[in-house]
C-alpha cells in the first residue's frame, strides 16, 4: 500500500512533484509483528513458560541481572558442581592456551 503525502512548502499541490509517495507495507507488517511479539511475551511471562534463569529478551531482565547471577554462581551461592568442572566443561580449550 502506498500513500501520497504533500511536500511542505509547495505552492501548487496539483503538480505531481508536490507529493511524496510513502510505502506502508513494511510499516504495517512491523506494527503487526510488534503486536504479536508483545502478546507472545505477555503469554510466556504470565504462564511461566521460560525457566527463571533465562535472561535473553525478557522484560525486566537485563544484562546486569545475568552478570550478577554468574557472579553468584562462581562464588558458590548457586553452585551444584565444582568451579573446575564448570570451566573445563563449558569453555573451549583454545581460550585457556
Amino acid at each position: 500500500m502506498t500513500v501520497m503525502l504533500r511536500k511542505p512548502g509547495k505552492s501548487d499541490y496539483s503538480l505531481p512533484n508536490a507529493h511524496q509517495p510513502v510505502a506502508l507495507l513494511n510499516t504495517i507488517s512491523k506494527v503487526l509483528s510488534a503486536c504479536m511479539a508483545e502478546d507472545l511475551t505477555n503469554a510466556v511471562e504470565e504462564h511461566s513458560l521460560l525457566p527463571s534463569k533465562h535472561f535473553g529478551c525478557r522484560p525486566g531482565r537485563t544484562t546486569m541481572d545475568s552478570l550478577h547471577y554468574v557472579t553468584k554462581f562462581m562464588h558458590g551461592e548457586e553452585r551444584r558442581w565444582s568451579v573446575h568442572y564448570f570451566w573445563t566443561s563449558r569453555m573451549p580449550s583454545q581460550v585457556w592456551c
